[in-house]
């Protein structure tokens, strides 16, 4: 959503946070770890 994959336009952190229920902080919060989780997996590939 934020980025805007798959065709669609991107929304600001305060935009998802009223359709999901969150603040933009907890938005943020999400992200980040979302991309650690990522940056984990890909360290073990290729490892």
């Amino acid at each position: 959503m934020h980025y805007g994959l798959n065709g669609k336009e991107p929304k600001s952190f305060t935009e998802i946070g009223e359709l999901k229920g969150y603040t933009k902080a907890r938005m943020h919060q999400i992200e980040k770890k979302a991309f650690l989780n990522l940056q984990k997996t890909l360290e073990g590939l290729y490892s």
